[in-house]
């Protein structure tokens, strides 16, 4: 009975405090505000929002959450709350940190509250979370560990990304060359997981000059990655070999405005110094030049005019250097670019695969060569023509002419002039293509009066016609315009650029002035500085002056020169006028009949006898001349003088 008694007390106690637990329960809540339905395996984090409220609790204090979960580490923002009024809410923060590659859905359960009120712990409801799936997540990447070269293998890293097991993945190669890979398929991959793959090649020393590149490819189902290894590709054709030669230097020589900057048929100068580091004997050696696009990293093989241009041989002392000179000219079938580069190479004459080296054309940094095209351009690049003719003789020669530009012309005038010669010509050419060429011939006469010298001819060129305004609107630059040079030597005539007139404007009498005007003309084309002067008179006459002794006449006017001779000597005589200009002379011949000098015998008109009898007959009347005058002296004195009576 006593039994019985205490077991309905304690069932009634039992009673009481299952009442007082489900009505300290409901004073203590937690509602869940906001979570993630799905995330991804790689975010590594994920949060929720919680509130806990204090429905009855007079005093709820050290307030904490708690929970478990299917995968990760769950932690609360804060990891507790010191106290919350009666009445009032306050929000926790709930971080996961969950592993990376899984694919499993997270589970968080058993969440709930505990509280402390009077030091008794209060427990909250339980909240239930839903679900949070982990998306999947189908991921590959390949990452390059080592490069590709002459002396080592390349090595690449598989990954799988994701979180989604990859089968049967393929690894293929695309690109420049043939490539071996270690393992071509790997049956499994699982997620996290990685596979180190070695790429070789056996064709390293055949590749192309400059950039090579392959790229590795993965693939699982629609899963694929890819990478890419790049290679330089070497000049040499066993690659760099060997340590006694070296390139120095590679310069642009040329006349151009500007280096590295060329148009199509410019004439280029490369120089290349190379040294010989052998110091036991001289070295013959090959050396070559290449244009490669960078673009694509192939040669371009239609760079140049003529190729053989582009290769030298030479020998080099021990320890020195030598500089080595290519001339070439750029082919019209170059392409307008930026992208061009030069290399060059140096080998051993006959032992390339021991002694080879090759560099790129640079200046601190590597130089691009730029290829410049107008929109029109049609130049005269080259002449056929005699190096050598002569006076009264006619030329032919043949101008080719290039479309260096980037359309086609429908019309071209090839002008050749050369003013001294009296060249003007011009023939026209119809449709010439981008890229071609076509010979223009002419022909023309070397005047006999030509100087003997080179003569400077200009071939230049319009070009864009504009057949609705009959028109050229555009014309070659000058340092475009192409200059040949003529020498003109044998059967020349210098023609005569003066016209001299005498006239006698005096008697011509031994012992007088002899006075001979003499008109001066400038028969010549442009004005004319001339000197003056007499000649071949001095057996017969001595020269008194000339006024103006020079003189300078433009093109066709005339001048009047005065000479004076002063002859010694009577008869028929001649002398020249000459006029001197321009390193020639032109000489007029002037005869003169030149009487005898006026005297006592003339007046008596015995000055034609013999010279023996006229001596004598002029002593005999100078001596009677006397004998009369003395005479006449004594008479006169004997006579009385009137004036005698003063």
């Amino acid at each position: 009975m006593a039994n019985n008694k205490l077991l309905s007390a304690l069932g009634i106690l039992m009673l009481v405090i299952l009442s007082l637990n489900l009505t300290l329960v409901s004073a203590l809540k937690v509602d869940l505000i906001n979570a993630p339905t799905n995330v991804s395996h790689d975010a590594g984090t994920l949060t929720f929002t919680f509130n806990v409220t204090n429905n009855d609790l007079a005093s709820a204090t050290n307030v904490n959450l708690y929970a478990t979960t299917s995968s990760g580490a769950l932690s609360f923002y804060p990891a507790s709350i010191s106290s919350i009024a009666i009445g009032t809410s306050q929000p926790i923060t709930a971080t996961l940190n969950y592993p990376a590659y899984q694919s499993t859905p997270i589970l968080i359960t058993n969440l709930y509250a505990n509280a402390t009120e009077m030091g008794v712990v209060i427990s909250s409801n339980k909240v239930s979370v839903p679900q949070i799936n982990i998306l999947p997540s189908s991921s590959l990447t390949l990452v390059k560990l080592k490069d590709l070269t002459n002396s080592q293998n390349a090595t690449i890293n598989i990954t799988n990304n994701g979180n989604m097991v990859l089968n049967n993945i393929a690894l293929t190669s695309t690109g420049d060359f043939l490539v071996n890979l270690s393992n071509s398929n790997i049956a499994t991959l699982l997620p996290g997981t990685s596979q180190v793959i070695e790429v070789s090649s056996t064709v390293l020393n055949n590749l192309k000059i400059g950039t090579n590149t392959i790229t590795l490819t993965a693939t699982s189902g629609s899963t694929t990655s890819s990478t890419v290894i790049l290679i330089d590709g070497s000049f040499c054709k066993y690659g760099t070999i060997g340590n006694n030669l070296q390139i120095e230097t590679i310069k642009d020589k040329s006349t151009l405005s500007d280096d590295w900057k060329w148009k199509p048929m410019d004439d280029v100068v490369i120089e290349v110094k190379v040294k010989n580091l052998e110091d036991s004997g001289d070295k013959d050696i090959i050396a070559k030049l290449v244009f490669v696009d960078k673009s694509t990293g192939r040669e371009v093989s239609d760079f140049v005019v003529d190729t053989d241009a582009l290769e030298q041989d030479a020998s080099i002392d021990e320890g020195k250097s030598k500089t080595l000179t290519f001339n070439f000219q750029v082919s019209t079938d170059v392409k307008e670019s930026s992208n061009y580069r030069l290399y060059v190479k140096v080998y051993e004459d006959g032992a390339e695969s021991k002694q080879c080296t090759s560099d790129i054309a640079m200046v601190g940094d590597v130089r691009d060569i730029e290829i410049q095209k107008e929109t029109y351009n049609s130049i005269v690049k080259s002449v056929n023509a005699p190096t050598t003719t002569s006076c009264d003789s006619t030329v032919d020669l043949t101008a080719r002419l290039y479309n260096v530009g980037n359309n086609d012309d429908d019309r071209v005038r090839v002008i050749i002039t050369n003013s001294e010669l009296g060249l003007n010509l011009y023939k026209e050419v119809d449709s010439l293509s981008s890229g071609d060429f076509q010979e223009v011939s002419f022909r023309f006469a070397v005047p006999k009066g030509a100087e003997e010298k080179a003569y400077k001819l200009v071939f230049s060129t319009k070009f864009d016609y504009d057949s609705d305004g009959d028109r050229y609107k555009k014309e070659s630059a000058t340092e475009d315009d192409y200059v040949y040079y003529l020498n003109v030597l044998g059967n020349c005539q210098k023609p005569e650029l003066v016209a001299l007139t005498p006239k006698l404007n005096s008697e011509a009498r031994a012992g007088e002035n002899l006075v001979i005007q003499v008109d001066v003309k400038n028969i010549g084309k442009t004005s004319i500085d001339y000197t003056i002067t007499p000649a071949s008179y001095d057996s017969w006459a001595e020269l008194v002056s000339v006024e103006p002794a020079t003189l300078k006449l433009d093109s066709g006017s005339t001048k009047q020169v005065i000479v004076t001779l002063k002859p010694t000597s009577a008869g028929a005589h001649t002398f020249n006028i000459n006029a001197v200009y321009n390193g020639q002379t032109t000489e007029q011949p002037v005869s003169v009949n030149v009487a005898e000098k006026k005297g006592l015998l003339s007046l008596i008109g015995l000055n034609n006898l013999g010279s023996n009898n006229t001596m004598y007959l002029v002593a005999g009347i100078f001596a009677l001349l006397i004998i009369l005058i003395i005479s006449l002296i004594v008479k006169v004195s004997k006579k009385p003088s009137r004036f005698s009576e003063f």
